[in-house]
């Protein structure tokens, strides 16, 4: 079997999943007014807004109503792309 770097995976459909929509952001003010609310934890994320990061990141977000919850990055700039999503609640790592 040819590996392909990509792993599949399907949710349960009894998992009881909150009420967001995935999304993808592209608008770096939002982004940022979203990773200040927490310094500390997206520290590195705040710096990847950096005009010399963004064009190698893609940004992804949860919303619920308007208003996003999390925020996940894939940073592209390597051979190997890396994938960097930190939460404040223990229960979702």
């Amino acid at each position: 079997m040819e590996k392909t770097g990509v792993q599949e995976f399907t949710i349960p459909p009894d998992m009881d999943l909150p009420d967001m929509n995935a999304i993808c952001l592209h608008n770096k003010s939002r982004i940022e007014a979203f990773l200040r609310k927490n310094v500390y934890l997206h520290i590195y994320s705040i710096g990847d807004l950096d005009d010399f990061f963004w064009p190698d990141t893609v940004w992804y977000g949860w919303e619920k109503e308007g208003e996003i919850q999390a925020v996940a990055l894939l940073y592209t700039a390597s051979q190997e792309p890396t994938l960097l999503a930190v939460s404040e609640q223990e229960d979702v790592m």
